[in-house]
């Protein structure tokens, strides 16, 4: 067992002054589409040639740049730092879980993302690339604690006959390796080689072809990962899946074409960046992140983080770097976050004060992600949505129903979205739906066009039994409340009493009196039979039939007129002589008989 070990350590030892001297690829059998080879990522935590020369001060204005990439000082490997700002920039761009530590409201910091290797952890920073007890809010021993001694140190790892190996979560140098004593990639005698700390394995074919997604045989040692299998898990880890196009996931290293005729092309990193996916640099025995480019002219200017500090810095492409020449690339292409967002959410017309009943908007996952996280924007105006403002959820192929209400407190028209977007620092709308409504004030009526007038009193004054009486007219008004947003007018009754067949009008029911608009009517008095009238007609009166329709108050019509007899006949003056004469002419014929 000594002796093993002995071995061991001499192995690792040779390894670790082969990386420092910038060891090439090693092959290691044939793959389907080639050679196989397994390059260690093990440069350390300071740059091993001068790199100020490539800082940015200024992006120029023909550059295209991925602002939301963070950067991170070298945290216990090049590669799982790269991943960890990989990440990072994820996390800041809709994939919120990512990270969900307790340093900077659980969002990716834009500057010293990792903690360094320092005595102390930098201030501000999370534990996406590496855990360790006491930082960032654990309490437990973590990836820190479980495997790192110094650089470059070979195994056995500090957990080893000590205690229980932590649980691989929540950190990029856990899922692909990185400080991990576990693995033999190298000869397949049993005796472990890889990783040394501060080192993770990167597999690629030696030619053009892509590597998607390598997984090294059980044989090698457990967990079965390196490098860029290592992205996967932890993407998944953290809930999210990575894309597969039907025959492979897309996550993959590939040589450049500088090296090799159809290899990853400067036109290929192009596209990544425009689509918002950084990709990760590989140069010999060192990973760093692409985040830009600049094709200005003849250029063809990689922006870059590099792992060494928190500046922006530029390489040529195929190029070198720090002394190191550019190998390949590792890609990797989430699945994208997306929705379908639904609702009927059109509340047609209601009218103030009207108990409305709510509508949903549905959300689901359709992306094929295993965790979809959205927030739901803010209620639209007139409008109240549950949920909104705040962050949710779903995993894959789950939805979710939020209620959408109409306020219905003042009128309006009211119509606006309710919006879906992934959280994130520049959050991406995922879909939304159109809620909208109108709220309409109470109808009025009147009989006055401009004043609100509920009683009216017509009087005909006196007519001669039999002579026709003059119609005297009058107008039901509905007055505007709100312009082009009050009810309609329905009167719904005509109550009668007094002498209602005498003192008459035309005013019948009617429904949906438009606003500003008014009904003329007549009211009649009947001749016929003389005498003292009064009659009165109450008007029961409501809005339209729309939600939230109530009666309003009862208007009183009275009408009243007086019929008399014609006047009794007084006799001519020529008459009343000849009346008289008689009268004479009989009392002298009386006396003459006595």
């Amino acid at each position: 067992m000594r002796f093993r070990r002995l071995l061991s350590g001499l192995g690792a030892l040779c390894l670790v002054c082969a990386v420092a001297a910038g060891s090439p690829p090693t092959p290691v059998g044939q793959g389907q589409n080639g050679p196989l080879e397994v390059m260690v990522m093990g440069m350390g935590p300071t740059a091993p040639a001068d790199t100020s020369g490539s800082v940015v001060d200024v992006v120029p204005q023909a550059a295209t740049t991925l602002s939301n990439v963070p950067t991170s000082t070298w945290t216990y490997g090049c590669s799982a730092t790269s991943a960890g700002m990989i990440f990072g920039y994820y996390d800041r761009m809709g994939y919120s879980n990512m990270y969900a530590g307790s340093t900077n409201g659980g969002v990716a910091p834009l500057t010293n993302l990792g903690q360094g290797i320092g005595a102390t952890p930098i201030a501000g920073s999370t534990s996406i690339i590496a855990t360790q007890n006491g930082h960032d809010g654990r309490t437990t021993k973590g990836h820190v604690d479980d495997y790192w001694i110094s650089t470059s140190s070979p195994g056995p790892d500090p957990w080893e006959g000590n205690w229980a190996e932590h649980t691989w979560a929540d950190c990029t140098a856990d899922y692909m390796g990185t400080n991990q004593w576990k693995w033999d990639f190298i000869g397949g005698d049993g005796v472990k080689d890889f990783n040394s700390d501060g080192s993770t394995a990167l597999f690629s074919y030696s030619g053009s072809a892509k590597l998607f997604d390598y997984i090294p045989a059980a044989s090698a040692g457990l967990p079965q990962t390196a490098l860029c299998h290592g992205l996967r898990l932890f993407a998944e880890s953290r809930g999210y899946t990575v894309y597969h196009d039907g025959a492979n996931y897309q996550n993959y290293t590939q040589k450049i074409d500088t090296l090799y005729a159809g290899g990853f092309s400067f036109a290929d990193y192009k596209a990544e960046i425009d689509a918002g996916r950084p990709v990760m640099i590989q140069i010999s025995n060192h990973s760093m992140v692409g985040m830009g480019y600049d094709d200005s002219g003849t250029n063809q200017t990689v922006y870059l983080h590099d792992t060494w500090d928190n500046n922006m810095h530029t390489m040529a492409w195929g190029g070198s770097y720090a002394g190191r020449d550019h190998q390949g690339m590792t890609v990797i292409r989430l699945n994208t976050p997306t929705a379908q967002v639904t609702g009927a959410l059109g509340f047609g017309s209601v009218i103030v004060g009207a108990a409305v009943a709510a509508k949903n908007v549905n959300v689901a996952e359709t992306g094929g992600l295993t965790r979809l996280d959205y927030a739901i924007g803010a209620s639209p105006a007139g409008f109240t949505v549950s949920g909104a403002g705040s962050a949710h959820f779903l995993n894959a192929g789950q939805n979710q129903n939020y209620s959408v209400t109409l306020n219905t407190a003042s009128a309006g028209n009211y119509s606006g979205p309710v919006t879906v977007s992934s959280t994130a620092v520049n959050p991406t709308t995922l879909g939304s739906a159109t809620a909208s409504g109108q709220v309409l004030d109470h109808s009025e009526a009147s009989f006055n066009g401009a004043a609100d007038l509920d009683t009216l009193t017509l009087d005909f004054g006196s007519y001669t039994r039999g002579d026709t009486a003059t119609p005297l007219s009058f107008s039901l008004f509905n007055l505007v409340g709100t312009a082009g947003l009050t009810a309609g007018l329905d009167l719904d009754l005509i109550a009668a009493a007094g002498d209602n067949t005498v003192l008459t009008t035309d005013l019948a029911t009617f429904v949906d009196l438009a606003a500003g608009s008014s009904g003329a009517y007549q009211a009649y008095l009947d001749t016929s039979l003389a005498g003292l009238y009064n009659a009165t007609y109450t008007l029961s009166v409501s809005d339209e039939d729309l939600p939230g329709a109530v009666a309003g108050n009862s208007l009183v019509l009275t009408l009243t007129g007086e019929v008399l007899e014609p006047a009794a006949a007084v006799p001519e003056p020529s008459s009343i002589l000849f009346a008289g004469l008689a009268t004479m002419g009989l009392l002298t014929v009386r006396r003459r008989r006595r």
